[in-house]
């Protein structure tokens, strides 16, 4: 695989992906219930129409991890504070609580009613949801998983810098072709940060990539976040990690390349709410529907027929084992909340995000960190 894949590999990581690691943050598990559950319907439907035993809807897994939290770098994170019992089973009922209070206030149509369509359109909804909320695997979140955010103090930014540097190799080590992350803006900025890469050039390159047409007067996008709903396509390249390995480093992995999706932007370039023209009510509004996605990008249900990110079919992939040079990995990062993917250590790996959060409060920066040393 090359950085030359672009787009197109990024679209096929999404399709390919079977594991999800998700954070344990509420916000997180409602993006993570949305933006999946046509992902796992999609994957269902292939397993039940395919006649190979390889196939089932098992396969799709999403883990619920505090390896994806946000980053924490003040007191003033309070939304990084989890709530007391807030462990196991009952995160998933918050989240499917939360989701019923939306649809309450939202349960009505433009004329003010509840058409037996909107009932209908509400029930396919919530099932599809609610089931993918009740698939996650929980067994990393039995217990607390937030840390203090009353007594954080700036030394415990170097144990958020271990945990990305940890989540990184997670996604690089995993057997899986592609390995999906829902995490934060902060936590995806931070791991750009720490793994931008060594040479000028190519720092001005991903400069280029990451404004995607805004001017050089924007903010640094090293140090801008990913605007809201964003979904950016980040290519690693990496040497083999070994298995014995927990945390990697610039000098093990680096960004080489990087391509927005879906016209999305770095925070800074966003257009003010102020300038942006209201369509009329009646005009379809420049949003692109997850299923209608999915139809456009992959025609067939068989995960075997989808090309793989870096060009190959899934089942074909050449592993690297040996290669003097190191294989390229391919990640998604996106604003609030995204989903990343990646493969195993010894093939080009896929990192893709899709974020699909609504905008929440974020921490103030600490003024620590910044460019990488």
């Amino acid at each position: 695989a090359t950085s030359q894949q672009g787009v197109n590999g990024a679209e096929s990581a999404l399709l390919c992906c079977n594991l999800w690691l998700v954070s344990p943050y509420l916000r997180a598990l409602q993006t993570a219930g949305y933006a999946l559950a046509p992902l796992r319907a999609r994957k269902a439907a292939a397993a039940s129409s395919s006649s190979s035993s390889s196939s089932s809807p098992s396969d799709f897994r999403i883990r619920v991890t505090p390896q994806a939290s946000e980053i924490v770098n003040s007191t003033l994170a309070q939304d990084c504070q989890g709530k007391r019992g807030n462990v196991g089973y009952k995160m998933i009922s918050r989240a499917i609580a939360k989701l019923a209070d939306i649809m309450e206030e939202e349960g009505e149509d433009l004329d003010g009613r509840i058409t037996p369509q909107l009932t209908l359109q509400r029930q396919e909804e919530l099932n599809a949801v609610c089931a993918t909320l009740c698939s996650f695997d929980l067994s990393e979140v039995s217990q607390a998983w937030w840390p203090d955010v009353a007594n954080f103090k700036k030394e415990q930014l170097r144990l958020e810098d271990m945990r990305v540097r940890k989540l990184v190799a997670t996604i690089l080590k995993a057997p899986e072709e592609v390995v999906g992350v829902v995490a934060h803006s902060l936590l995806f900025q931070r791991l750009i940060q720490l793994f931008w890469p060594h040479s000028t050039s190519l720092q001005q390159d991903l400069r280029d990539a990451l404004r995607n047409g805004a001017g050089p007067e924007t903010k640094d996008p090293l140090q801008d976040k990913m605007c809201n709903c964003g979904v950016l396509v980040l290519t690693f390249s990496y040497f083999a990690v070994d298995e014995a390995v927990t945390a990697l480093s610039r000098s093990d992995a680096e960004i080489v390349e990087a391509k927005w999706l879906f016209g999305g932007r770095m925070e800074s370039a966003v257009i003010p709410e102020s300038q942006v023209e209201i369509p009329e009510v009646d005009a379809p509004l420049p949003m692109e529907d997850l299923n209608e996605f999915l139809s456009e990008v992959g025609t067939s249900n068989s995960a075997s027929n989808v090309a793989s990110p870096r060009g190959e079919s899934a089942a074909s992939a050449v592993p690297l084992a040996g290669s003097s040079t190191p294989p390229m990995a391919t990640a998604v990062a996106a604003s609030e909340v995204a989903l990343v993917a990646g493969t195993s250590a010894e093939t080009p790996a896929i990192i893709t995000t899709a974020a699909v959060a609504a905008a929440v409060v974020q921490p103030p920066s600490s003024g620590e960190g910044g460019y990488p040393a």
